[in-house]
């Protein structure tokens, strides 16, 4: 259970506003930095 807890501190969250088709909307940024390089990832 505690690497499920680390995997998701891990995770750079952001919520903010965004427009959309019918009106006004949500948006979730989700980012993750890995310490290797991208063609082990």
């Amino acid at each position: 259970m505690i690497d499920i807890v680390n995997q998701i501190n891990a995770t750079q969250r952001e919520i903010g506003d965004q427009a959309v088709a019918t009106g006004a909307g949500r948006s979730v940024l989700l980012r993750r930095v890995y310490d290797a390089p991208i063609e082990d990832v």
